[in-house]
């Protein structure tokens, strides 16, 4: 992902880049809730010695955003999967995904699905009940779930993202524009970002080829 994108909170300048589709629209909010995760990770690197409880705290807020990934991941990746394709004696598309591209980018997404398969449904009660919301329950059920919130047992799953979001993060499908200031209260944007040099080696040799 570019460096100086535009991204709620962590960067606001003027002269960002600003995401003008919905591709790039996915990748800012994806990048923004990762932005989020990492900065209670810092906390509790910081401060988990203090408690046990404030770890449980903060990797409980980490658990929220974590779920919080998952819609926009998975319409990111089928915008990917299904982009226009770089065909061999076909003119380019604008935006494209090639051969390998496609091949690696189904495999990074399997392997973080069936990773995140296992413990989806107790993340999900965590957010859900002590989370998110705090549903009235019984004391010995509650306790489980406190019990449950240890990074170790999760943190495999949550570092298995970065991998798969840098390498869509490069993928040729995102379209930024950039501002040229404002006029009447409207932003003025300018073009797209630059055409991605083809990469014809890794062409499709038809539209409809098997990957």
């Amino acid at each position: 992902m570019k460096g100086d994108a535009y991204v709620p909170v962590y960067n606001e300048v003027s002269d960002a880049w600003y995401p003008s589709n919905r591709a790039a629209d996915l990748l800012v909010h994806l990048n923004h809730i990762w932005n989020d995760i990492q900065t209670l990770n810092k906390l509790w690197s910081k401060d988990h010695s203090e408690s046990n409880v404030t770890e449980k705290l903060l990797f409980k807020y980490a658990v929220i955003e974590f779920l919080s990934l998952f819609d926009p991941l998975s319409e990111l990746l089928k915008i990917a999967i299904n982009s226009p394709r770089l065909v061999k004696d076909q003119h380019p598309p604008w935006r494209y995904i090639t051969k390998r591209e496609l091949i690696e980018t189904k495999r990074l997404a399997k392997e973080f699905w069936r990773g995140v398969a296992p413990v989806q449904q107790e993340l999900t009660e965590i957010r859900n009940n002590i989370g998110a919301h705090r549903e009235f329950s019984d004391l010995g059920s509650i306790q489980i779930l406190w019990k449950r919130l240890d990074v170790k047992q999760y943190m495999a799953v949550m570092n298995a993202f970065p991998p798969l979001f840098e390498y869509l993060s490069h993928l040729n499908i995102f379209d930024w524009g950039r501002s040229l200031g404002e006029k009447d209260g409207n932003i003025i944007m300018s073009m797209f970002g630059a055409r991605i040099v083809h990469d014809w080696d890794d062409a499709f040799d038809s539209e409809n080829e098997t990957v």
